[in-house]
């Protein structure tokens, strides 16, 4: 989900986002705004990292019982993929969203994105 080739820049550049301090300042719906976008910047900072660390996308590996990826990688190696794997998790769970700010439609596309990538990390 997402642009491949943007997230293959982040991760090759070492670029970050850095819009954890964006700040909006045209009252407090907007301050809602502004933290969730920061809170789903950092989430793109986070995959972006664990992509540099694995060389892979969490959210695109082949899944399955016989031919996942994860299940048939060898062990040194699964043991240097789970702490990003939980380091991207941890970054996608502290997304907050409440009714107030989904209805703006840059963060509504940005929650639905981020509820893709969790059902597929899950």
């Amino acid at each position: 989900y997402g642009d491949d080739r943007f997230s293959m820049y982040l991760a090759s550049n070492n670029a970050k986002l850095s819009l954890n301090r964006f700040n909006e300042q045209f009252g407090m719906h907007a301050l809602n705004v502004s933290q969730s976008i920061g809170q789903y910047s950092q989430y793109i900072d986070q995959k972006a990292t664990s992509y540099r660390e694995t060389a892979f996308d969490f959210c695109k590996i082949k899944r399955g019982h016989d031919n996942g990826v994860l299940r048939r990688m060898e062990i040194n190696k699964l043991m240097k993929v789970i702490p990003a794997l939980e380091n991207q998790i941890d970054t996608l769970l502290q997304i907050e969203s409440s009714r107030n700010i989904l209805y703006n439609p840059i963060m509504k596309a940005a929650f639905l994105l981020a509820y893709k990538d969790l059902i597929r990390l899950f």
